[in-house]
C-alpha cells in the first residue's frame, strides 16, 4: 500500500470517532448554525452512493446532525493526505450523487434535501505544510479557518 494510501486510512479511522468531528465542526466551522447543532444527535451514515445513472462511489465518512429547529446538516469527508487541485470539482460531483441516492425517507418529514458541508481534511507530510492556504480553485475566493 502507497504511503498516500496508509494515511487516509489513518484519517478515516481517527474521523470515525463522534467527538473528533464534533470538535473538529466545532473549532473549524464558521456560522452561526453550528451553534444551532445538537452533537447528541451526531451519526455516521452509509458512504456508498448510487446515482440514478448506476453510478456507484464511496465516499470516506459522512455523518449527519440535527439541527435544534429539526433541519439535518450531511458532513461528507474526504480525507487527503496530498494536495489534488481538482478536489472542488470533485466535491461538487460528490455531493450531487449523494444527493441523487437519498432516499424520500431520508429527506425528512419536509422531503427537502438537507444541508451538505463537504470538508477534505488533510493530512500534511509535515508540519511545515500544515499552513492554510488564501486561495481557491474557485475563482480566487478565499477560504479561512483557524489552524
Amino acid at each position: 500500500m502507497d504511503t498516500w494510501q496508509t494515511k487516509d486510512q489513518v484519517g478515516k479511522r481517527l474521523f470515525r470517532h463522534r467527538r473528533l468531528v464534533r470538535d473538529m465542526l466545532l473549532q473549524h466551522v464558521a456560522g452561526n448554525w453550528i451553534q444551532d447543532a445538537e452533537f447528541g444527535s451526531l451519526r455516521p451514515m452509509s458512504t456508498e452512493y448510487l446515482s440514478r445513472a448506476g453510478h456507484r462511489r464511496f465516499g470516506d465518512m459522512l455523518w449527519t446532525v440535527q439541527l435544534v429547529d429539526g433541519r439535518q446538516v450531511l458532513v461528507m469527508l474526504e480525507i487527503q493526505s496530498g494536495v489534488d487541485q481538482d478536489m472542488a470539482a470533485r466535491m461538487c460531483a460528490y455531493t450531487g450523487i449523494l444527493y441523487e441516492s437519498l432516499t424520500p425517507a431520508a429527506r425528512g418529514v419536509s422531503g427537502r434535501y438537507p444541508a451538505v458541508l463537504p470538508l477534505v481534511p488533510r493530512q500534511p507530510s509535515n508540519v511545515a505544510s500544515a499552513r492554510p492556504q488564501a486561495s481557491s480553485p474557485l475563482g480566487g475566493a478565499s477560504m479561512a479557518y483557524r489552524a
